[in-house]
Order: structure tokens, then C-alpha cells, then sequence
């Protein structure tokens, strides 16, 4: 919000930054990739109502994270983006039930 004011004149950087403000800025093709879509990458849909905690990715979970959603996506015909605020729906949705 900062930037996109003029209060911060760096773009913002790092890989879920970056790819979250792409998505604001209607880039559906970025990943945001935080705890909730690294989580379900791993653990699938088990224990989902369980607190996810500080999960980061590595450099290479990161990868490995953005090619099995961009699997999915493309075999469902959703934008990168779209899968991952599905995802985030679910987790959330079984997090209040």
C-alpha cells in the first residue's frame, strides 16, 4: 500500500511480495506463495484446522511448490493465482469449522 501511495519508492521485493503485488495489480500469472499455499502443498488437506505457524519455503521448495500448483492449475483451467486463493478458501473454511 506504501508503494502503490508513493510513500516507498523501492518496488517490493522477495518472492511473496512480489508475486502478491503482481497479483494486485491483476497479474493472475504470480504465485503468492505463503504459509497457507506452502502447507497445503505439503500436508494436503490433513489437519487442516491445525495452526500453520512459520512454514517458509526454501529457494527450492519454493519451485517445487509453484510447479505442482502450476500442474493443477493448468489441468483445471485456473490462473496460478486463482488456484492459490482457492486453496487459501479451504484452508481457512476448515480452520473455522
Amino acid at each position: 500500500i506504501e508503494y502503490m501511495l508513493g510513500n516507498i519508492t523501492s518496488e517490493p521485493s522477495g518472492p511473496k511480495v512480489s508475486a502478491f503485488y503482481a497479483n494486485l495489480l491483476g497479474d493472475e500469472s504470480k504465485l503468492t506463495i505463503d504459509r497457507h499455499a506452502t502447507r497445503i502443498a505439503i500436508y494436503g488437506t490433513w489437519r487442516l484446522s491445525d495452526e500453520t505457524g512459520n512454514i517458509a519455503p526454501s529457494v527450492r521448495e519454493h519451485k517445487l511448490i509453484t510447479q505442482a500448483y502450476a500442474i493443477v492449475a493448468r489441468e483445471y483451467g485456473l490462473a496460478l493465482s486463482q488456484l492459490q486463493a482457492i486453496t487459501w478458501q479451504v484452508v481457512n473454511q476448515k480452520k473455522e469449522n
